[in-house]
């Protein structure tokens, strides 16, 4: 049983917890609880932790999950003390990060552009609704949040294991050559822009979401060929970046069935 929050392996989550760089350095992350960890693919899993509590009281209604898994058991104080939560749940494992693909630019796919989401909770919350609407892949530019984040990978909610992703380091040159592979990528924007209901999302076709202040960069609007917004009554100016995506997501969805 570890003991001390100076052991070696608490001191290297507790690192992976707070260091983006640690992070894409060792190219791991941490994940928190019993439904996260069931979602974790186990070729990715690469160690469990739980606490003595769990270990006592919990394991035994999860035999299932825990068949064939090596763990290691921390007193609960010491396991609480690298949880980022506020109420741990006892499970916490290191975890491999997915291998990211090229883009297949397929004719019939619906891709998601991310342009400097800040938030975390945005983007977990963007990454659930991208896989309910049934994107094919999300593309990130790479000032977007940390996808690692603590906080990002428990609003997936799972997402974040079972959608294809990547960053991007130059999103103006990547949507450049999406639509001249024939993907209409539709940006969301308030000026010059057409009502999201009146384009089409069939076909190849990316939608893009800007960062929650400033929306879309000037060089990935000025990428984009096809402007759209969304409508609203009142005095609201701009709707929370995940629910704007949602909006527009549910609708290519619908058109698309």
């Amino acid at each position: 049983m570890i003991t001390s929050s100076a052991n070696a392996q608490m001191k290297y989550i507790s690192l992976l917890q707070r260091k983006a760089s640690a992070r894409e350095q060792e190219r791991a992350f941490v994940v928190e609880g019993v439904r996260l960890f069931s979602e974790v693919p186990r070729q990715l899993l690469l160690k469990t932790y739980v606490s003595q509590r769990f270990q006592d009281e919990e394991i035994g209604k999860y035999k299932e999950l825990f068949d064939g898994v090596n763990y290691e058991v921390v007193t609960d104080r010491v396991f609480d003390s690298v949880c980022d939560t506020k109420t741990p749940q006892g499970v916490l494992a290191v975890v491999r990060m997915p291998e990211t693909k090229t883009a297949t630019k397929n004719r019939e796919g619906l891709y998601l552009i991310l342009d400097g989401i800040a938030d975390p909770g945005n983007l977990g919350t963007i990454f659930r609704t991208a896989e309910a609407a049934g994107v094919t892949e999300i593309l990130l530019s790479s000032d977007t949040v940390d996808l690692y984040n603590p906080k990002v990978v428990r609003s997936t909610m799972g997402s974040v294991f079972r959608m294809s992703h990547r960053v991007c380091r130059d999103l103006a040159k990547e949507i450049k050559e999406m639509e001249e592979n024939g993907i209409r990528c539709y940006v969301t924007s308030l000026t010059q822009s057409e009502n999201y209901t009146k384009v089409s999302y069939k076909g190849a076709t990316a939608v893009v979401i800007g960062n929650e202040a400033h929306g879309v960069s000037q060089a990935v609007l000025d990428a984009c060929r096809e402007h759209i917004k969304i409508p609203m009554d009142g005095s609201i100016e701009s709707l929370n970046a995940a629910i704007a995506c949602a909006v527009v997501l549910f609708e290519a969805a619908r058109q698309r069935r």
